[in-house]
């Protein structure tokens, strides 16, 4: 158990959190491997929960939802509250991913009541965390911000950040819809204080949104351009900043370079199974 715990553990950070996906993905599966002599499956599971946010970073969304089922049958299996609240979340991050907005909604709040009700603070702020940008992927502003702002409250009382990063673009973005640009540069200062590398991508996107908005879209171009260069370990992520640089081009009056972004990213977004005017609303 200890071993394919640490392979698991080590899988997760080269793949989730640092980027280099094929060393992850190696670990995260000979953890399995290891794993499948014993008879745990609540232990099992949480494995697979590791190896399933590989697979998101490295773009096989088939994959990670077949994990992450895996996860919530042996979770169920075990009777373990725990392994069910993040098999739950995974999946409504699967769903969310794929436009599936209501299953994905369904399954995190079925995650936040019982890691509300199991005393689990963490995996509560998580779920909130995804709750919010779920709401705004679904334009119900009132309920981001009612889950943003849970999410900050329950940083203060536990001292629990992991999810800080994503909520404060959440809010960000929330901030540049209503127009207060000094608010959302506030919020984004905040996000990229605490970002690593598989946040900081999306937080490039929504300065890039914030010069855009500011009247800049030269500098806007200038940033996606640069962003959309590097060698990014998510292809997800790349494709969103290809539409949203498209989005700027065309502020720029490059409209032919625009399409040519608009097309890229569309077509990795039909690979990946992702829906591409859900992506438009999120990015363009």
């Amino acid at each position: 158990m200890e071993l394919a715990r640490a392979h698991a553990s080590l899988g997760w950070v080269l793949g989730y959190r640092l980027g280099r996906n094929d060393e992850g993905i190696r670990h995260g599966r000979h953890a399995l491997e290891v794993a499948s002599r014993i008879s745990a499956p609540a232990f099992r599971a949480s494995l697979c929960g590791k190896l399933g946010a590989n697979y998101l970073r490295a773009g096989d969304w088939d994959g990670q939802l077949e994990i992450n089922q895996t996860d919530l049958a042996l979770s169920t299996e075990a009777r373990d509250a725990a392994g069910l609240v993040r098999a739950n979340i995974n999946l409504g991050v699967c769903f969310t991913n794929r436009g599936d907005l209501e299953r994905a909604r369904l399954h995190t709040e079925r995650a936040l009541d019982l890691a509300e009700r199991c005393g689990s603070a963490p995996s509560a702020q998580i779920a909130q965390n995804n709750l919010a940008m779920i709401a705004f992927d679904d334009r119900r502003w009132a309920d981001a911000e009612r889950h943003a702002q849970a999410v900050l409250a329950g940083a203060t009382r536990t001292g629990f950040r992991r999810a800080l990063p994503e909520t404060f673009l959440t809010l960000a973005r929330l901030r540049l819809l209503s127009g207060d640009f000094d608010a959302a540069e506030r919020a984004l200062s905040d996000a990229e204080a605490d970002s690593d590398v598989a946040d900081m991508e999306v937080a490039e996107r929504v300065r890039a949104k914030l010069e855009l908005a500011r009247g800049d879209p030269s500098a806007s171009c200038r940033r996606l351009e640069a962003l959309v260069g590097r060698h990014e370990h998510d292809p997800y992520e790349r494709a969103a900043s290809r539409l949203t640089l498209a989005t700027a081009l065309h502020a720029n009056g490059r409209a032919t370079d625009a399409d040519v972004e608009e097309q890229r990213a569309d077509a990795v977004f039909r690979k990946l199974g992702a829906d591409p005017a859900l992506e438009r609303a999120r990015w363009a």
